[in-house]
Order: structure tokens, then sequence, then C-alpha cells
């Protein structure tokens, strides 16, 4: 079976959609919402994962559980993120090969139970709307480490963007054909914006116009009722020295007030500390939503960057993913902004997952061009040069546009600055839609991609070579280059490291 995997920030889960009936089914164990992208590590109990490391998030293990690796995939300058946990090292490629592992194993163990064989034949993962290339191929390896080395051992046959596999939710639910859906998809780590519409007219079924994304989510709401728990309690009981045990009792405390005010008007916080007192904090629904309102209003940004690049036609309707849109400020907003659209909060924690069942089902990873889904780059691709042969200042002269049309790809020529044998091809996405960006700073522009391309011998400058950069239907990256003599150089984002074992 092709099953469809949502790694996200605080739950991970998988779908597959059943051939016989139709329907899709979201495989998980009884009385259980998905499993809990959270990982563990002691050197007495080993690598832990889901419920049995969050278990020991509210303990003394606290400081050896790690949360919300999906948000902490890069190291500051753009490489693989490593931490010691407990004497140990571990990348965020092993931890986030550990989630996908127990989701994997979830599939395995309880899919006979809905009539499927068992065996998982390939993988569609979904990923934030602008994740980088480095970014997406961390989940894609973790995806694919094998099992010796601590991981699922999956097939990968595609990537799909959150908001995008939610839309194909929503299309396939609905059979609501020539419409243009704007869909918000706000989850623990990120708020993911795309719209897309279902016209088979021009060569795909479904369309992708434009997407965004911000970097925040639930978790981000939580930080900010954390916060104000901790002023409140000191406020009212004097100062309290706080051991990370007691600020995860204060954060689980915060997690379920943010879940309980989606359905009424006060929700009351409560927890025992270290000092074996218990605290009791009241929070309304309105000192909530003004505790978060700049959050939202950077999601609402977004929303209007992506309606600003939309051409040809108005959106029809708004549909709302994510658990996090289930709080009632989410649906309010919106619908203050766009008085005459429906929106519709459509079964927010599963329509990802759902979708990416969906696509796995169409998903030709064999097929240069993707006829059932058009999707678009998110980002502007390019390579370091000179702005010119007789100037020093350096550009990112931008081969692959964002918004072109994937698979998308560029042939060009340049031309060697000075005298080498060797000349280093330095690839840098950007957020600008412009044949050419500066390079602003070395942490903020790290190259995604470098490939050094040797022409035997020494050449003098002005020696011409070509580039060609495609952007394939996944959105991941690949680079060639070659001259009139036969060098040639190829490369696209790889990732080092090695794996582990329980």
């Amino acid at each position: 079976m092709r099953i469809g995997i949502d790694f996200g920030t605080s739950f991970s889960e998988a779908a597959s959609v059943d051939e016989e009936f139709g329907g899709t089914v979201v495989f998980k164990r009884k009385n259980d919402y998905a499993v809990p992208s959270v990982f563990y590590y002691g050197r007495k109990r080993g690598v832990r994962t889901g419920k049995e490391a969050e278990k020991r998030s509210y303990g003394e293990e606290a400081e050896q559980v790690v949360r919300a690796i999906k948000l902490n995939l890069l190291d500051r300058r753009g490489g693989v993120a490593s931490r010691v946990i407990d004497g140990r090292s571990f990348s965020s490629v092993q931890i986030a090969a550990a989630i996908l592992k127990e989701v994997a194993d979830l599939v395995i163990s309880v899919s006979p139970q809905d009539g499927f064989d068992g065996r998982i034949d390939g993988v569609v993962l979904s990923v934030p709307a602008k994740f980088t290339d480095m970014e997406k191929e961390i989940i894609r390896q973790a995806a694919c480490l094998p099992a010796e080395a601590g991981g699922p051992g999956l097939n990968v046959i595609g990537l799909i963007k959150e908001p995008v596999a939610a839309a194909l939710n929503y299309f396939r639910n609905t059979l609501d054909n020539d419409t243009r859906v704007l869909v918000y998809d706000l989850g623990g780590g990120t708020c993911d914006i795309a719209v897309v519409t279902a016209d088979g007219s021009k060569g795909a079924k479904f369309d992708v116009l434009t997407s965004e994304m911000e970097r925040c989510g639930g978790r981000d709401w939580d930080d900010c009722l954390e916060r104000y728990l901790i002023e409140e309690c000191e406020r009212e009981y004097g100062p309290i020295p706080l051991t990370p045990m007691d600020r995860s009792y204060i954060r689980n405390a915060a997690e379920e007030v943010k879940w309980e005010l989606s359905d009424r008007d006060v929700a009351t916080a409560m927890f025992i500390l270290s000092d074996k007192k218990s605290y009791e904090i009241d929070v309304t629904r309105a000192k909530f939503e003004e505790l978060t309102h700049d959050l939202l209003e950077r999601t609402m940004a977004a929303v209007d960057r992506v309606i600003a690049h939309v051409d040809g036609g108005a959106v029809q309707r708004i549909v709302c993913v994510g658990g996090s849109s289930n709080m009632p400020q989410v649906k309010a907003a919106l619908q203050k902004r766009f008085p005459s659209l429906p929106v519709v909060v459509e079964r927010p924690e599963y329509a990802v997952v759902s979708g990416a069942a969906y696509y796995a089902q169409h998903c030709d990873p064999n097929a240069r061009d993707n006829s059932f889904l058009r999707d678009r780059a998110p980002l502007s691709y390019g390579i370091r040069a000179f702005e010119r042969a007789d100037s020093d200042k350096r550009i990112i002269s931008n081969l692959i546009r964002k918004g072109a049309v994937l698979p998308a790809s560029e042939i060009r020529t340049y031309a060697m600055h000075s005298d080498s044998a060797l000349v280093t091809i330095r690839v840098y996405e950007t957020d600008e839609d412009v044949a050419a960006s500066e390079i602003y700073n070395s942490l903020n522009d790290n190259a995604v991609l470098e490939v050094t391309f040797d022409f035997g011998v020494e050449v003098p400058a002005g020696t011409k070579f070509k580039v060609m950069m495609t952007l394939n239907t996944d959105g991941l990256l690949e680079l060639e280059a070659w001259d009139d003599a036969g060098h040639t150089a190829q490369g696209k984002v790889k990732i080092s490291g090695d794996g582990f074992e329980f």
C-alpha cells in the first residue's frame, strides 16, 4: 500500500486510501489521536519516541526529551542540526527518523485491522509550504534511513506542501471542481497558506497558484500563555524559583487551557510545582486572544501576501486546517477580512495527512511532469556570481524564479572571473522574484548547495561554461555544469551522517 505521512511539529500521523471503498483511513491505536513528535534518549533506557518519550517530559528526565524537532532541523549556519542528550550526540536526521519509524511501525501493526496488508510500498511526505531545500531533504532522508541505522527505511515517492495536501483532501471530499480555495493551515510550528484550484483545462487536475509560510504556529500561542501563567503566579503568590520540571508542568497546563478556550469563555490552569504548592489561574478567552493578537496578525499578513499574488479570478472559499485552526479567533479573523466568503473548518487534524494519502495514490515518482498536481517554486534559486566581468560586486543570479511552474529547469552561460582550473558554484535560496538578488551577509545567505567544477587545467578569465539548474516536482534542487571540452560536474543537496541503533 501507499501511504501519506504528516510529520508534524507536535504530532505525526499516517493515512492511506482504501482502494475498494475509496475512503481515507487514518492509522491510529485505540483512543490515540496521533503519534507525539517527541524523542527521548537515556543511557539506561536508550531511545524512546512518541508517547513513551512524552511521558518523560514531565519528570526528572525532561531535559533529555526533544520536542518540535521539525522547527529545529537546521543549525545556525543552515546545516544539519545536532544536539547532545545524556552524553550522546544525535543529528536532526536521526531524531526525525526515530519518530517516523514510530509512525511506520504503527501503520504496519494496525493496518491489517483496516483491511490492508501491512506492507508499505511508497510514501508521500507533507512539508511546510516554504521549507528550504535542506529542510525538505532532512525529512526525506530521515524517512529513507534504513532500519539498521535507526530509521523506518521507507520508499519516499513524493513530497507535497501541507496546505496543498489539505486542498486536495477538500476537493476530493466535496467534488467541488472549477473552484479556487485558499487554505489556511495553522499547525504546531508553522502557518502555511496556499491558493489551489481544481481545473483540468490547463494540463493538470489541480493547480497551485501560490503559497506562503509564516514560521509561527500553535506552540507560539502556548509560549504566550505559559509566560502569562508564570507572570500571574508571581503576581499572586510572589517570586517562584522554577525548575525545568516546573516549567514542563506549567507548559502542559497552558496547552490544556488553550484547547479548553476553544469551547468555553473561561478555563482554569491547575498545576502543582516542586514546592508542593497547588496553583490555580483563571484565563478568559478575551485575555488569551489579547495575548496572542500579534501572532494572529502575522498569519493574516501571510494571507494578504498570498491574495496579492493571485491573478485571474477571486478565491471562492477559505478552508481552515491544522489543529490550531480550532481556536475561534482564527475563523473570526478570516471572516472579518473576507466577509463575503464562506470559511470552512474542514477536519483540521486530519486534512493534511488525508490529502497526502490521496496524492500518494496518484503520484508517479518516475514521471518528469505531473499531470495530477501542478505546483510552483516557493522561492527563487540562483548562483553566486559577479555582477559584471569588470566588477567585484557579487550578486545571486537567479536561474529559477519564485513562482515558476515545476518541474523547472534553466540553462545559463557564465564566464570565469579570473584565471583558475576550478570554479566553485554556490546555490542560494531567496524569497525575491527578481532576476538578481543582493548577498546581504554570510549568515543570512548560506548556500544550500555547492558544486566544484574542474576544467582539468588552468583556464584564463573569460572562459565560458554552462550551468543547468533544475527544481523537480518535489521542489528539490539539482545542478549540472559543463564546458565545450567535455568537463562536467553535478550536484544535489546531500546530507551525511551515521545512524544509530536502538
